[in-house]
């Protein structure tokens, strides 16, 4: 069966496919020959293009840059009955049954963290055998040793090729896990995700509006430092060598999936984001439940920071896009207009070779502005939030804190319209403040616990020098030595 592939949708094309930019990570790529032309056909076809025998390892390049996303197709290699279902549970029969029920025909084993009332999760095991064609194991710990080593349990006592992961308090949607099995036809592929969406039913709409664990609509490669930096293990389908090797740190019970994402990205292993299908995860019943957990997901910052260099900062952002920004913060428009066009005359200057037009420096230099004014209002909410409520509370009368409340802010009035959503922009902004709040203040409390810094300072990407080669002296007239010739 030939693939067939479109162009993700935040890649951009210029020069006839001869100019790309996006991918994971993102870069801006000059290319040539087939490769050009086949982004091209792409760029101008948006159902995306059947590849060839010709075209098939061009279109492997774009697919693993992240620049196109192959389309689903029937699996080949493996079914339904090659997968199975790992649930660490403590104390949630409710959350237990209601995850089996979703998936019905799927060999599971059920881990119980050292429940204090086993008997629950035994009797909501056995209403699911007596509705479910699947063998339901269990796996009884008597200590409680938290979700990392009880998936590694589960994980151990897997005889299938594939692993489901799923959290007790998340519920399959249709297509859920079966719609993804095609991706492991390519043997680059290790790990795939879906989207992970909170219930609509629970009384608390803050985490609801928020969505910690919904990494957007846009499938693409789970890389650092990319769109999608990591996917949470709530509900994931992994090959089980790729678990067996390298699996969850014990020692983690915040964090884990972070870690282990990038630990099988460094070494090698491709992780994919799919938000066609989706797992709904139920919400907490209150919001001081919901903030404290964001809390702590801000506590597993240092020790992830330890052991990732260089991954979790505060913010990312370039030196001229920061210089920008602050002379427009300080009042001085004027200067961050210079500093922009400064700037961007230089990439102008340092793309010429390839032949990238004027709107090309223009998109770039937008887009980078745009990205870094994200960064550093995300940093300003979150780790450094203590200066942002000071802009706050100081807008009315200082025209220096309306506009740093106005960094703060824009990135979530952009969200807001760029989704549909059924709640009112107040609320909505209200309860993204609170959850990163939250999250900055766990992320600040690990900071002084371990004396770790990193976590709270930004990472500035210094402006690279580039020499041109001086130019090639032109060969003298008249009957020149072969070596100039």
């Amino acid at each position: 069966m030939r693939r067939r592939i479109t162009l993700a949708a935040s890649t951009r094309v210029w020069a006839d496919g001869r100019l790309i930019a996006g991918g994971s990570p993102w870069r801006l790529s000059s290319l040539h020959g087939g490769l050009a032309d086949l982004v091209r056909r792409l760029s101008e076809d948006s159902r995306g293009l059947e590849l060839d025998d010709c075209d098939e390892r061009f279109g492997e390049v774009l697919i693993q840059r992240g620049l196109a996303n192959p389309e689903p197709h029937p699996a080949r290699t493996f079914t339904q009955s090659d997968v199975c279902l790992v649930i660490p549970v403590r104390d949630d029969p409710d959350g237990l049954r209601a995850c089996l029920m979703s998936l019905p025909n799927i060999d599971a084993i059920v881990v119980d963290d050292a429940s204090t009332d086993p008997d629950s999760l035994m009797l909501a095991i056995s209403q699911c055998r007596e509705r479910s064609r699947a063998n339901i194991r269990v796996i009884r710990l008597d200590v409680n040793v938290g979700p990392s080593e009880a998936r590694n349990r589960g994980i151990a006592e897997c005889r299938h090729p594939l692993v489901l992961l799923m959290d007790a308090d998340c519920v399959a949607k249709p297509g859920w896990p079966t719609d993804v099995l095609h991706y492991f036809d390519d043997p680059a592929v290790d790990v795939v995700a879906p989207r992970v969406v909170p219930g609509n039913g629970g009384a608390n709409a803050g985490e609801f509006i928020a969505a910690p664990l919904d990494m957007g609509t846009q499938e693409g490669w789970v890389r650092p430092g990319s769109r999608i930096p990591f996917v949470p293990t709530a509900a994931l389908v992994a090959r089980k060598e790729i678990l067996t090797a390298h699996g969850f740190d014990p020692e983690l019970r915040l964090g884990e999936d972070v870690d282990l994402i990038w630990r099988i990205h460094d070494c090698g292993g491709g992780v994919r984001f799919d938000p066609r299908c989706t797992v709904i995860h139920r919400t907490r019943s209150s919001t001081w439940l919901w903030l404290r957990r964001m809390h702590e997901y801000g506590t597993s910052a240092a020790v992830l920071s330890e052991r990732h260099p260089e991954r979790l900062v505060a913010a990312d952002v370039s030196f001229w896009n920061l210089l920008s920004i602050c002379a427009a913060t300080m009042g001085e428009l004027k200067v961050g207009l210079g500093v922009q066009i400064f700037a961007s005359a230089r990439l102008h200057d340092a793309l010429r070779d390839s032949g990238a037009p004027w709107e090309t420096t223009i998109y770039l230099a937008r887009s980078g502005l745009v990205s870094d004014g994200r960064s550093l209002g995300s940093a300003l909410r979150r780790e450094w939030w203590p200066v942002g409520l000071v802009a706050l509370a100081a807008a009315p009368w200082s025209r220096t804190g309306r506009r740093l409340t106005a960094l703060t802010l824009s990135p979530l009035v952009q969200d807001y319209t760029s989704r549909a959503r059924n709640e009112g922009i107040v609320p909505y902004v209200i309860a993204r403040y609170l959850s990163d709040i939250a999250y900055g203040t766990g992320v600040m409390t690990a900071a002084i616990r371990h004396r770790a810094a990193r976590p709270l300072l930004p990472r500035v990407r210094w402006p690279r020098v580039t020499r041109r080669p001086p130019a090639r002296p032109a060969p003298p007239r008249g009957n020149a030595p072969s070596s100039q010739r």
